[in-house]
């Protein structure tokens, strides 16, 4: 799946990443988020959800103009974590 960023401003930069679980992803599966704004934005994890060994519900950035690759690691109701790739 791939999700795009085409407005952002300093008041909404935040991007909330769907819930594999409930999409029925699973480990290996990924999603392309590219940040097509000249805004850095923070990425969410669904509710419980852990970003590159981060706490649970802990963003990680994308700085403006770039994409990145987000693999499922483990798809979990309400404990899925991810990692980060750049450059997808």
């Amino acid at each position: 799946d791939v999700i795009i960023v085409t407005a952002a401003n300093a008041g909404n930069t935040a991007v909330t990443l769907p819930d594999p679980f409930l999409l029925g992803f699973a480990s290996g599966d990924f999603f392309d988020l590219i940040n097509g704004t000249t805004q850095a934005c923070v990425i969410f994890p669904p509710t419980g959800g852990i970003i590159n060994g981060g706490s649970a519900n802990a963003s990680a950035a994308l700085a403006a103009n770039k994409s990145v690759r987000v693999y499922v690691l483990a798809s979990v109701s309400g404990a899925s974590t991810f990692t980060t790739l750049t450059g997808a």
